[in-house]
């Protein structure tokens, strides 16, 4: 009998430490889902975080992307804006030259008219 004591008495402590051992197997697993919970969690944050991150460089991408035609387009008016300036600058530097050599032109048919007749008159008297 004391032997059955004895076996039952130890199969008592082996339950417990069995009973012990499983909870402090579920309070480790417990705790291991949490982690992995918050894991998934994080994870699934980071990939929104990314997803918003790939949505805003997409958009900056078209927006220099505008920017850059803008830019083209403003260089090539800027360019032909000093084709034209030079086109102008040239013209006015040839009507230059035209008008002082008409007023040049002028000042001695001025001249010129004005002695003629001096001349005439000279040679009226002459005769």
């Amino acid at each position: 009998m004391e032997v059955i004591r004895k076996k039952l008495q130890t199969f008592k402590a082996d339950l417990e430490n069995a009973i012990e051992k499983a909870e402090q197997s579920d309070k480790q697993l417990k705790e291991h889902k949490a982690r992995a919970d918050q894991a998934e969690s994080e994870v699934s944050s980071l990939n929104r975080r990314i997803q918003l991150l790939e949505d805003e460089l997409e958009r900056s991408e078209e927006r220099l992307k505008v920017s850059s035609q803008k830019l083209e387009e403003a260089s090539q008016m800027a360019d032909e804006d000093e084709r034209v300036r030079k086109m102008f600058e040239h013209r006015k530097s040839t009507d230059e030259d035209r008008i002082e050599a008409l007023e040049s032109s002028l000042r001695e048919t001025k001249t010129s008219s004005l002695r003629t007749p001096i001349v005439n008159t000279m040679k009226w008297r002459e005769s």
